[in-house]
């Protein structure tokens, strides 16, 4: 999903090591540089400020025996 972002200018970096943790993503431009952490969560919904909100985008890892 994040690698989309080339088209638009951003360079993608994904689990960045450090020292003694890691950066699961850094996002590069221009005009910034930004850092994405990422959570799975089992019913993909969350509460911010009180409200629940649930993720419209579904992802499904490949199997490692698909291919």
């Amino acid at each position: 999903m994040l690698d989309g972002l080339r088209e638009r200018g951003w360079l993608a970096l994904h689990d960045v090591q450090l020292g003694r943790g890691n950066i699961d993503h850094v996002l590069i431009r221009p005009a910034g540089i930004f850092t994405v952490e990422t959570k799975a969560i089992a019913d993909g919904c969350v509460r911010v400020r009180s409200i629940r909100r649930c993720s419209s985008t579904h992802t499904r890892r490949r199997s490692r025996s698909s291919g």
